[in-house]
């Protein structure tokens, strides 16, 4: 299976000026599967489904989240169908900070704000985010996904571009059931973090279990997960994942997870089982068995149930992230 989402320039200025970051996704998505069994090749791929993002809006095939309740660990983050277009062959979102007087205020341009906003108002965000309506990837056999997009990143700290796929489970049982071990599916093909803009993170969550809300830990969830990280290696401007069209990319090859940029390696660094079972992986390996964090059961209740692919960006509360 493969995801694509190719490019064709645009200019973006007018967007960029009233907006914390705009994540210019995507000229078109393609799902290939696997033709016949064997060691994976790029010429063995079919295409299974694809959107080229063509028309004057998002196509009928995604949900768009409507969604004016505070988000992710109470960031104040909300989600409009507003922040969401389609032209130029592209599917664009944009993030945007507003200052209100209280949490019941409406987001309007009136109260949008490129600066922090001032004592005695309170911050809100608003960005867009789509997820397939139905399953899209077969999860029984090998597939291949890639995203061409472009950050296109104002300088300001705090947001999280994330393009990701998820499976059928969700964590509200983790997170409510101190026995719960569950077949909970997530590969994240690219999270961006503002806060370091030259490296890029992927991560496959394969199923999770209650951990209980700490000092340090604030779900009650957690999951198994293997961690990959890259720095930037080439681009107009060094030091920075951002500006400039990446292909990111996520294969599967029914016993591991690899994730690319630009066709490298995005390695595995780190791995997460429990409390008691966690650390990084030396030297660095383009993948691990997901087996090493997972059991075979919860591997194949994952992948079996097939997946969907959202695009949202996300804002940071941490206090080293924060825009």
């Amino acid at each position: 299976m493969l995801i694509t989402f190719l490019d064709k320039n645009r200019g973006d200025k007018t967007v960029i000026k009233k907006a914390i970051i705009v994540l210019a996704a995507l000229g078109s998505v393609v799902l290939l599967a696997l033709l016949y069994h064997g060691t994976t090749h790029a010429d063995q791929w079919g295409m299974v489904w694809h959107d080229e993002f063509t028309g004057s809006a998002v196509s009928g095939e995604w949900d768009i989240l409507k969604q004016n309740t505070d988000n992710l660990r109470n960031t104040h983050l909300a989600y409009s169908p507003n922040n969401l277009k389609v032209a130029n062959s592209h599917l664009e979102i944009t993030t945007q900070r507003h200052c209100v007087s209280n949490l019941n205020e409406p987001l309007t341009s009136a109260n949008m704000s490129e600066q922090p906003c001032p004592s005695g108002t309170t911050t809100r965000y608003l960005s867009g985010r789509v997820k397939n309506k139905g399953k899209v990837v077969d999860g029984t056999k090998p597939f291949r996904a890639e995203i061409r997009a472009k950050f296109n990143w104002n300088g300001k700290r705090g947001t999280r571009p994330s393009l990701w796929m998820v499976s059928g489970n969700t964590l509200q049982n983790c997170n409510d059931n101190p026995k719960a071990n569950d077949p909970y599916g997530e590969l994240d093909i690219i999270e961006w973090y503002s806060s370091t803009p030259n490296y890029a993170w992927s991560t496959t969550h394969m199923s999770c279990y209650h951990h209980g809300v700490d000092a340090k830990w604030k779900t009650g969830w957690r999951t198994r997960a293997l961690s990959h990280s890259g720095e930037h290696y080439a681009g107009a401007r060094p030091g920075s994942f951002a500006y400039e069209w990446h292909t990111w990319a996520v294969e599967y090859d029914g016993t591991t997870v690899k994730y690319f940029v630009d066709d490298q390696p995005i390695k595995v660094y780190r791995y997460h089982v429990s409390p008691t079972d966690d650390g990084n992986i030396l030297p660095r390996t383009d993948a691990e068995p997901l087996t090493k964090v997972a059991s075979q059961e919860n591997i194949n209740g994952a992948f079996h149930r097939g997946w969907q692919f959202i695009l949202n960006d996300y804002v940071e509360i941490s206090k080293n992230l924060s825009p």
